[in-house]
Parts: structure tokens; sequence; C-alpha cells
């Protein structure tokens, strides 16, 4: 059984994925499975895919009977998988050749950690350096697990940490991805609460920024059919639910009544400020149909 699993779920990425999977196939650490979950893909992904599981046995390739939506086929990826440890893969992003090494020996040195991802830089679609990303670094490594818990709550950062390597514990203890809009930062505060999410000092992690990604290609409320495609309302009043899932995962895990009644201190000033946020979902209709 290998000791690190890492998950890809994809849906028609044949513009990317076979780099995606040569990155992970050129990994140092070479104790791993690769579970690749397609969607339904309509394009050459499937060809792609099954050449790479051909040619590697680490490779194992599942297509879905339809397409579940992106939150359910990434969990599908967790559910499918053995390793001690887990890795999302995002279809357009690349992992450098040391990510999981690196990784699992900060996490084999510190056992009270939760999670551990590296230094991170954006890159365009050729590939090429774009910028240095540093609103994660290190602002999940500290020893208050409501300082981390607001860390990951903060709207400033992009959620790239949801594509770290994590113990699989950590994850059996948490709703994985939701099928709401904003569901991989409640992930991240979840895992966050349960022990520190270390980084490994060298850029081993490189988000590809391209006009086909969700959060470019999709309007905030059409992310909700995107999330999970039974689900076509799961775009609609997004922020309420957003509120009450931060709120709630502060019950879910380890935590004296002191640190939650701070986590949910902290949570009632955070959503007043955004209000009117909250008003106009509330007293919006539903769009017809």
């Amino acid at each position: 059984m290998p000791k690190v699993s890492l998950g890809l779920p994809v849906y028609n990425g044949e513009n990317f994925v076979a780099q995606a999977i040569d990155a992970a196939l050129a990994q140092t650490y070479t104790d791993f499975e690769l579970i690749i979950c397609d969607n339904t893909s309509t394009d050459r992904t499937e060809e792609i895919c099954r050449a790479a599981a051909d040619r590697d046995a680490r490779v194992r390739y599942v297509r879905n009977e339809r397409n579940l939506g992106a939150a359910p086929n990434f969990n599908l990826a967790f559910e499918l998988s053995c390793g001690t440890y887990f890795k999302w893969l995002a279809h357009d992003d690349l992992i450098g050749p040391r990510y999981v090494e690196g990784c699992v020996n900060l996490l084999e040195a510190r056992p009270e950690a939760a999670a551990c991802h590296s230094l991170i830089e954006i890159i365009d679609e050729d590939g090429q350096f774009v910028s240095t990303y540093d609103y994660e670094d290190a602002v999940f490594d500290h020893p208050d697990p409501v300082r981390r818990y607001v860390n990951a709550v903060s709207e400033r950062h992009f959620c790239f940490s949801v594509f770290c390597l994590t113990r699989r514990a950590v994850l059996e203890r948490s709703n994985l991805i939701g099928s709401y809009i904003g569901s991989d930062r409640n992930l991240i505060a979840q895992i966050v609460l349960q022990g520190p999410l270390l980084q490994m000092p060298e850029v081993q992690f490189f988000s590809r920024d391209h006009g086909g990604r969700s959060v470019r290609a999709l309007e905030l409320r059409e992310r909700g059919q995107w999330f999970d495609s039974a689900r076509p309302d799961a775009g609609r009043r997004y922020f309420g639910r957003l509120v009450t899932e931060h709120a709630r995962i502060l019950f879910m895990q380890d935590l004296t009544w002191s640190q939650r009644l701070r986590g949910l201190a902290w949570m009632a000033g955070w959503a007043g400020k955004r209000m009117p946020r909250l008003v106009r979902e509330i007293v919006a209709r539903p769009p017809a149909g």
C-alpha cells in the first residue's frame, strides 16, 4: 500500500492534464499512487490519462458514468485512495519534483502538524513565471488554532492551500469539499483547526492562471453548478451558507470552549461587517425557473 496518494479530478483537461501527470510522476519520492477521476470528459482527456495508466502502474484512471460536478469528483478521488497522506492535484497546476518528498519529511518531523504545502508561484498558460504568491506564506503554522482558523477564513488569500499534502486522518475528520461556493476555504479552516499547516521553504507548487480556470470562466453564482451538478441552487445565497459552515466547524474539532467562543466572536464580527451582503441574499427572490 503506497504511503502517499495523489488525487487528480479532471473534466475536459486535454490542454494541461498531460503536464500535470508528468510532473506528478517525476517526483523524487516514489512511494505513491495517482488516482485520476475523469468527470466524463468529451475531449482527449480520457485518451491522455489511459495512456499514462498504461505506462506507469502507479496511475489509476477512473471515468465517472456522469459529470458529478467538481466537489463530488474531488471527494471521490480521496475516497478511492489509501495512502497515509493525501494531496489533490489540479489538472492545470504543476508540482516540482521535490514537492512530495519535502512535505513528507516535514510532516514526519512534526507529528502535531496536520498538513504541508510549499512556496507558490503563479505561471501562465505557457508555464512561464508571472508572479510570486505569498498571501498564504506561514499564516497557518501558528501554535494557536483560532489564529490559524481566522487566517483561513479571511478573504485575502486564494485558497491554494487546499492542494496541500494532508494526513489522511485529518481529512477523515473533515467534511471534505462541500457542494457550495467557498467550501475549499472552509476545508482549509477544518484542516488548520486540527493542527498547523507547514510550509516547505522552496517553490514546488505552480498555480496556472489562464482564461479557462473556473474563477475566470464562470460568474460567481454559476460556480454553484460547477461545484455540484446535482445542486443547481448551490450558487444561491452562498454567503449565508458559508458563514454558517465557518461557525459550525468550530464544534467539529477538538477545541476548548474558550477557543470556540473566541472563534465565534471573531466570526460574528467578520459576518457583521458583511451584513449588507447577507441581507441582500435573504430578501432576494430565486431566479425564475
